[in-house]
Order: C-alpha cells, then sequence, then structure tokens
C-alpha cells in the first residue's frame, strides 16, 4: 500500500513550474526574497526553490497567486 502522507519537517527543494514567463519586475522581487534559488526565463518557467520553512514556501507561492501566475507543477526534490 502506497503511502499518502505528505509531510513538511524542515528545509527542503521544490521545483515550481508555472504556465506563464515570469515577469521582470516579479522575477527581480522573488531573487531579492529568495537569492540562493533558480529561475528559467523560458516561455513557461521553472523555478527550483530551496526554503527552509513552511512559511517561506507559503510565501512563494503567495507571491505567484498574487500576481495571477497558473502553477502547472509542484514537486519536492
Amino acid at each position: 500500500m502506497q503511502n499518502d502522507t505528505i509531510t513538511f519537517d524542515g528545509p527542503g527543494s521544490y521545483n515550481i513550474v508555472v504556465k506563464e514567463k515570469l515577469h521582470a519586475d516579479v522575477l527581480e522581487l522573488m531573487v531579492d526574497d529568495f537569492p540562493e534559488n533558480q529561475f528559467t526565463k523560458e516561455k513557461k518557467s521553472q523555478i527550483i526553490l530551496r526554503v527552509k520553512d513552511q512559511a517561506q514556501l507559503s510565501g512563494f507561492l503567495n507571491i505567484l497567486y498574487d500576481y495571477h501566475y497558473t502553477l502547472l507543477k509542484i514537486e519536492r526534490i
């Protein structure tokens, strides 16, 4: 039987894909807040995000939500 329990017990890395290209002003905001992370500038954007806790992940996802980005994938790596 597969375990479907999702846990968040500390720092982690996430692969996040959004449908739209990240705009320069949003990208600048994200780089300032998350300087250790990687952002692509393709037609759709893939973000490799390293967070220290759940609050930081939530804050990042709220930025995407506030700018009306469409989340295609969030995967812990």
